[in-house]
């Protein structure tokens, strides 16, 4: 027995009306490991001052330890009737009733301790649970948001929140609660895992997300067989194949490694940032493609369908002849290929951050790897579309076979750079003025009726010619449409001038991706 020990128990044998000196006897046996001899030693206090409320909350929870969970609870309610003003008698009230399913009960007590000055975070937690149990999402909610405010410093409360949303049906703010976590919390598993449980829950296009999420868990706490379990699953959802390995962990293990298997030479870090776009790009085809069997077939249908929908709309209400060949319908198609291709990439980089949160995360991986993953996509998906499109037009006996493939493949690649570097421009700005997604939707949709793609600049006023020559993608829409035409050599056309502009933009986009990327990881 300690010095300490020896005291308070010689104190309690001189005299047994010594409630304190009993307690603390209690609490030491207690300490030892002795519980028998502490429920006995607080009974004893509980006896000599049956008004005593801290004898009475000690040998509740003595009981708790001893596994007497009725017991426990009447003295708890015998602590709090004879003190209403101890909050912690309240939540160890509240969270033995909660603990017994007695979700009623606790949320009244809990309800009244949290009308009292000075109520703190844990029993607001436990307060959430038991409405949750109780079917009271709204004011599970509310406990949920008091416990955070009490007490921020507590990943586990802004979980719980979360969770709490959900069952309100409220994923958008569950999520916006859990990136809020995510940035305080940096490295907090927990995060990741409640974040792919709400993903994979709306499903659709939201699974791939809920891999990157539940990959990023196990990245984090690879111990945690909930974590690891609920990986499978979200991956057998996506129809991935166990084979493949974590997409997640292989960027992660990519980015480790490549510094020892390159040289810090050009090429070494240039062969760096191409493994991790190889890993990158293999992981958008698995995440977007494999889930079904027409993942692929469907890729390249959905933007086929929008120029055959658009081009039948106006090629049919449009009698007159068309500005250049004998088919209304390819002209505007030799518009439409090269402005969705633009407008599909430039919007994807904006937006990458969104669907790329935690991939961001990962050592190594930068914002411009994954843009360079997208882009190659991208091209590749596009370069499809327009085989199957023009080879169909084919098919039916329009003469829709390119004269000039190096001029349009010229078009192509220089648009397809600058939509690169206007998406890089767009991201930025987009962290600092969150606005500005709505503004550059408003430009491209302004650039859809000003590049081109339904009439031929020669055929508008001197003064709207001047103007309209300006814009880069009516230039690229011009020279890609010059490729298919033998005599078709508009001399508004100046290449120059449009890689001047692709390599001005893309040079802007890439100085403002590294100038802003401090900033912007500071803030994740």
């Amino acid at each position: 027995m300690t010095d300490r020990s020896e005291d308070a128990a010689s104190s309690a044998m001189r005299d047994t009306n010594n409630v304190a000196a009993l307690i603390e006897e209690g609490e030491l046996a207690m300490n030892r490991g002795d519980v028998d001899a502490a429920v006995s030693i607080a009974r004893t206090a509980c006896d000599i001052a049956p008004q005593n409320a801290r004898a009475a909350r000690a040998l509740s929870g003595f009981l708790v330890v001893s596994g007497d969970r009725d017991g426990a609870i009447d003295q708890g309610e015998r602590s709090v009737s004879l003190d209403p003003s101890n909050l912690e008698a309240f939540i160890h009230l509240g969270g033995l009733l909660a603990s017994v399913g007695r979700y009623r009960e606790a949320a009244d007590y809990l309800s009244r301790w949290s009308e009292l000055d000075g109520s703190g975070a844990i029993g607001h937690r436990i307060l959430s649970t038991a409405y949750t149990c109780l079917g009271r999402t709204a004011e599970a909610v509310t406990a949920a948001r008091h416990a955070v405010q009490r007490d921020p410093e507590n990943a586990e409360y802004r979980i719980n929140l979360a969770s709490n949303l959900v069952a309100r049906g409220r994923h958008g703010d569950a999520i916006a609660v859990l990136n809020e976590a995510e940035a305080k919390f940096p490295g907090d598993a927990r995060i990741h895992r409640a974040a792919s449980g709400i993903y994979d829950f709306l499903g659709g296009d939201k699974l791939h997300v809920a891999l990157i999420e539940a990959e990023r868990a196990v990245a984090l706490d690879p111990n945690d067989e909930e974590a690891v379990r609920h990986l499978d699953n979200v991956r057998k959802r996506l129809g991935i194949v166990t084979s493949f390995g974590s997409i997640g962990t292989h960027l992660s293990r990519t980015a480790r490694t490549e510094r020892i298997r390159h040289p810090s030479t050009l090429f070494g870090k240039i062969g760096k940032r191409l493994s991790v776009i190889d890993a990158l790009l293999r992981r958008d085809m698995q995440t977007k493609f494999v889930k079904s069997k027409l993942g692929y077939f469907w890729a390249v249908f959905e933007p086929i369908s929008h120029l055959m929908t658009l081009g039948v709309l106006f090629a049919f209400f449009n009698e007159s002849p068309p500005p250049v060949g004998d088919s209304l319908f390819l002209f505007y198609c030799t518009g439409l290929m090269p402005y969705l291709m633009f407008s599909h990439l430039s919007m994807e980089a904006m937006n990458t951050r969104a669907g790329a949160g935690s991939l961001l995360m990962l050592p190594g991986i930068r914002q411009t790897d994954i843009v360079a993953a997208k882009a190659v996509l991208n091209i590749v998906t596009e370069t499809a579309v327009a085989i199957i499109v023009f080879a169909a037009f084919g098919a039916v006996g329009f003469d829709s076979w390119p004269h000039h493939i190096l001029v349009i493949a010229g078009a192509i690649g220089l648009l397809w750079l600058f939509a690169i570097g206007l998406g890089l421009i767009n991201f930025v700005l987009r962290e600092f003025m969150h606005s500005w997604e709505t503004w550059y939707g408003a430009l491209v949709r302004l650039l859809y009726f000003a590049s081109g793609i339904y009439y031929s600049p020669i055929s508008m006023p001197e003064e709207a010619h001047r103007i309209l020559i300006w814009n880069p993608v009516l230039q690229a829409v011009e020279l890609f449409r010059s490729g298919f035409y033998r005599d078709y050599h508009p001399t508004w056309i100046h290449p120059a001038y449009l890689t001047i502009v692709m390599l001005v933009t893309l040079a802007a986009g890439l100085s403002l991706e590294q100038i802003s990327r401090r900033r912007i990881e500071r803030h994740r």
